[in-house]
């Protein structure tokens, strides 16, 4: 069931501690003795355990998103970012099996003026996008089985990761909706994930699976290691698997090496998807599916099912309504801070910046990803300039 999680530990707010890019050795030395004394406090709060600490990389630390899908035999934690974890229960005991909720995404995609690339930042490895990070818009959970993150980037693209879990199965869905309000070309998205395999993070064996569209990843030291795969619904047209830090170093570049077979490594796995254009009011879906499975997970085993979600439309003119509702109390605040000839210049360009966002949206209504998307921004801002007005106000 979906649950809110009171302890969260951000990446954001941890990468000076967690995630040297390339872990470099002249700095190896500051790093570990930083290491040492976070991990001592994380032992003493049970965070993270003795096992879990090795070599350069930053010890695993099981980092509890906003949401949570507690199924059996598997958990999904999806961060804030909507970066996700994933545990799987071999026996009677969930197993993290990715470090640090480091199951990440990117798009690539050409616009009138230049090539763009966004993505997530793993806590051990680089931003993957050229051009930084997705604005993170919102995340919300229709069902006690579905965890939706929308994201968006300064040109006008919108981004909806969408996680569905049918308690009882070996593997969940996700897939992502890209839309647009200007014509973008050469589209690429990206998903992969630092794999921690049996709780291991050292000795990964991963292989592409050319038949079933899948990477997937085992532990080689114990025999009877679960499969961890990522199988495209949606044919890929790039994959790779690797060590971690190669996998993420091809995603910020901007190409998967197609690379078949890494055997006893620090792994990671990754699938590419591509698509010529995408216009205004069109819509590009992907679909996937994370299988945890105790055995190869033969044709018969893969799942081919699609996630089919409703029309966006309906939850944008909602977010819509909303945000006209936030702007007359905001007007409201604003009146009373005027009567007492208060400087309100700072939240009202909060107020008028929500506006254009709210006018943006409605505008572009025919497509309602990317609607939805300005609808909330516009939420947040009001939430922002009533905050702002209130303070003033006294």
């Amino acid at each position: 069931m979906f649950k809110c999680i009171s302890l969260i530990i951000k990446p954001s707010n941890m990468n000076y501690w967690l995630s040297p890019v390339v872990h470099p050795m002249k700095e190896a030395n500051d790093m570990k003795k930083k290491w040492i004394s976070l991990v001592v406090g994380l032992l003493i709060l049970g965070i993270v355990s003795p096992g879990a600490i090795s070599g350069d990389k930053p010890p695993n630390i099981l980092i509890l998103g906003a949401a949570s899908i507690t199924g059996d035999p598997i958990q999904i934690n999806v961060a804030t970012n909507g970066m996700i974890d994933i545990l799987y229960k071999k026996t009677t005991s969930y197993i993290d099996s990715v470090f640090n909720s480091d199951t990440c995404t990117a798009l690539r995609y050409s616009t009138a003026q230049a090539v763009a690339q966004y993505g997530h930042k793993p806590d051990a490895g680089p931003v993957l996008g050229v051009n930084g990070q997705f604005t993170y818009v919102s995340q919300t959970n229709p069902n006690s089985w579905t965890v939706i993150n929308n994201w968006s980037t300064p040109d006008g693209v919108a981004i909806v990761q969408t996680i569905t879990y049918t308690n009882g199965l070996k593997y969940f869905n996700i897939q992502w909706q890209v839309s647009t309000a200007t014509s973008i070309n050469n589209l690429k998205l990206f998903h992969g994930s630092d794999t921690f395999v049996e709780g291991d993070d050292a000795n990964d064996e991963l292989r592409w699976d050319p038949p079933h569209n899948l990477v997937y990843a085992k532990d080689v030291t114990h025999a009877d290691s679960y499969i961890m795969g990522l199988y495209g619904v949606t044919p890929p047209t790039e994959h790779q698997v690797d060590t971690y830090g190669n996998m993420w170093a091809s995603i910020a570049s901007g190409a998967l090496n197609n690379q078949d077979y890494r055997s006893a490594v620090d792994g990671g796995m990754a699938l590419a998807w591509t698509r010529s254009s995408l216009s205004p009011g069109q819509t590009w879906v992907v679909d996937a599916v994370w299988i945890m499975d105790p055995a190869f997970p033969t044709s018969s085993k893969i799942p081919s099912k699609k996630i089919q979600l409703p029309s966006m439309l309906p939850l944008a003119r909602n977010n819509l309504i909303k945000a006209d509702i936030l702007t007359d109390q905001a007007n409201d605040l604003l009146s009373q801070a005027k009567e007492k000839n208060l400087d309100t210049a700072t939240c009202e360009k909060l107020l008028n910046e929500a506006n254009e966002l709210i006018e943006k949206s409605k505008k572009h209504l025919a497509n309602p990803i990317y609607a939805n998307n300005l609808a909330l921004q516009a939420i947040a801002k009001l939430k922002d300039t009533i905050e702002c007005l209130k303070a003033l106000i006294g």
